[in-house]
């Protein structure tokens, strides 16, 4: 799926792997690339503890639309203009790292385990989203027959890390609206 300069896929492979591609204009940020395993070791040392982040110009906005509601110098690398607000940061490439953790996430809403090599070049919610519901699209007709599929199987016990197992998955993202999640 490609948007202008931001493109995510999948591509057949015998494991789960991500591979996430970011540029933003800030000095600490830039390029950053990470590719991995996602494997329960891999996402407990390498991604768990990469925060989310934001720029300080948008915190006020995105309050006022009633977003970020459980944001706070604890949970998030907020940047100014040439620096970060609540350093250090916990990796040199923690802004990569949590877009991968983005991307797990995203994922994870299929409701089933993946096994395939996925991409995202400068990609968001937005594409990962869309990237489920195609996927979801294609495995729905094949889903009752007795083969697994490549990409998703129903039979295999291996599940993606740490995520909860009473997830329900999603069938269909409507254009244009917003998902929520509530976190006890």
């Amino acid at each position: 799926m490609i948007e202008g300069d931001r493109r995510i896929g999948i591509y057949p492979a015998d494991e789960f792997r991500v591979r996430c591609y970011v540029d933003f204009p800030h000095p600490l940020v830039g390029q950053q690339e990470v590719e991995m395993l996602v494997s329960p070791e891999t996402f407990r040392h390498l991604l768990a503890r990469a925060r989310t982040f934001c720029f300080e110009r948008d915190i006020q906005p995105l309050r006022s639309i009633g977003l970020i509601r459980g944001g706070s110098l604890d949970n998030a690398i907020v940047l100014t203009a040439d620096g970060v607000m609540n350093g250090p940061l916990r990796f040199p490439d923690e802004f990569g790292r949590h877009k991968a953790l983005d991307l797990i996430g995203d994922l994870a809403l299929a409701g089933l385990p993946l096994l395939g090599h996925v991409e995202a070049h400068k990609a968001g919610h937005a594409l990962h989203t869309q990237l489920v519901s195609r996927l979801l699209a294609e495995r729905i007709p094949r889903f009752g027959r007795s083969q697994p599929t490549k990409l998703f199987t129903r039979f295999q016990k291996r599940r993606l890390p740490l995520l909860p197992r009473f997830l329900p998955p999603i069938k269909h993202f409507p254009e244009n609206q917003q998902i929520a999640a509530l976190r006890n």
